[in-house]
C-alpha cells in the first residue's frame, strides 16, 4: 500500500472534518477581507499591509469556501442515502439499490461499509 492510498483512505475517514474546515476557512478568509474594505478607512497600520492581497484573500476565501460546501453537500447527501437504504428491512429493495450502495460507501468513512456488511448478513446476502 502507497502513500496515495493511506492519504485517500485517510481523507475518506475524515472527510466530513475536512470539508467543515475547509467551509469555515473560506468564511474567515472572505470576511476578514470584507473586514478590510470597512476598516481600510480607518487607517489602522495593521491594515496597509493587505492592501495589495485583498483581492487575492476575498477570491481564495470564496473558492476554499465553494470546494468546502461542496464536499460538505456530498458527505451529507451520500450519508442521508446510506441511512436510509440501512433502515429498510426490505431485501428485494435492498438488491435493488446494492450497487448504488456500494458504490456509495466507497466514499464514506469505513464505519459505514462495516454497517453495509452487518445488513447484508442480516438479510441473507453475499
Amino acid at each position: 500500500m502507497g502513500i496515495g492510498d493511506k492519504l485517500i483512505r485517510g481523507i475518506r475517514e475524515y472527510s466530513l472534518t475536512l470539508s467543515i474546515i475547509l467551509f469555515i476557512t473560506g468564511l474567515f478568509l472572505f470576511f476578514m477581507s470584507l473586514f478590510y474594505w470597512v476598516a481600510s478607512d480607518m487607517q489602522l497600520d495593521f491594515f496597509k499591509g493587505l492592501q495589495e492581497w485583498n483581492a487575492y484573500i476575498v477570491a481564495l476565501g470564496l473558492i476554499i469556501f465553494g470546494v468546502g460546501l461542496y464536499y460538505l453537500y456530498l458527505y451529507v447527501k451520500r450519508w442521508l442515502f446510506i441511512k436510509k437504504e440501512l433502515k429498510s428491512n426490505k431485501r428485494s429493495e435492498f438488491l435493488k439499490s446494492r450497487v448504488e450502495i456500494e458504490s456509495t460507501v466507497k466514499h464514506l468513512p469505513s464505519k459505514y461499509k462495516k454497517r453495509v456488511e452487518e445488513k447484508k448478513k442480516q438479510l441473507g446476502i453475499e
